[in-house]
C-alpha cells in the first residue's frame, strides 16, 4: 500500500462538511479524519474511497499527495483588491514565498538524504578498515 497524505482540510471546506460530520459519515472515528486533515496520520485506500464516495468527488488526484511533507499550508482566501497591472498581491507574493520555502525545503531533504547516504559508506568502509587491522594484529600476534 502506497502511504499518502490527503488535503483534506481543502475538501471539507469545498465541501462544506465538519469533521465530525465527515466521520460520520464514512464509519471512521474523528480522531482518525482530525489526524489525516493535519497530516500527523496517513490516509488509508480505504478512507480516501470512503470519502470519495459520500461526498461524490470526480477527481481526487488534487488532493493526494506522498510527498514527505507533513504540513500542507492552508490560506483562508482573501477579497481580493483591485491592483495596478505589473503590481503584485498580498495573496500573490504570499504565495510565490511558500512555494520558494517548499522547494528549498525539498532540496534540503534531498542534500541530508546524500549525505545520509555518504556517511553511511563511509561508515562502512572504515568498518572494514578496522576488520583489516585487527585481522593483521591478530596474524602478528601469532
Amino acid at each position: 500500500m502506497l502511504m499518502k497524505y490527503l488535503d483534506l482540510k481543502s475538501i471539507r471546506r469545498e465541501y462544506n462538511i465538519s469533521q465530525s460530520e465527515l466521520a460520520k459519515l464514512t464509519d471512521y472515528p474523528q480522531p482518525f479524519v482530525s489526524g489525516v486533515e493535519n497530516q500527523k496520520r496517513y490516509a488509508t485506500d480505504e478512507f480516501i474511497e470512503k470519502v470519495v464516495g459520500v461526498l461524490h468527488i470526480e477527481d481526487i488526484t488534487p488532493y493526494i499527495t506522498d510527498s514527505p511533507r507533513k504540513v500542507i499550508i492552508h490560506e483562508k482566501k482573501k477579497k481580493r483588491s483591485s491592483s495596478k497591472a505589473g503590481e503584485f498581491s498580498e495573496d500573490t507574493d504570499s504565495k510565490a514565498m511558500i512555494a520558494t520555502l517548499i522547494s528549498v525545503l525539498e532540496k534540503c531533504h534531498e542534500i541530508i538524504r546524500a549525505k545520509d547516504e555518504e556517511i553511511s559508506r563511509l561508515r562502512n568502509a572504515l568498518d572494514e578498515k578496522y576488520q583489516e587491522i585487527a585481522e593483521l594484529l591478530a596474524q602478528n600476534k601469532c
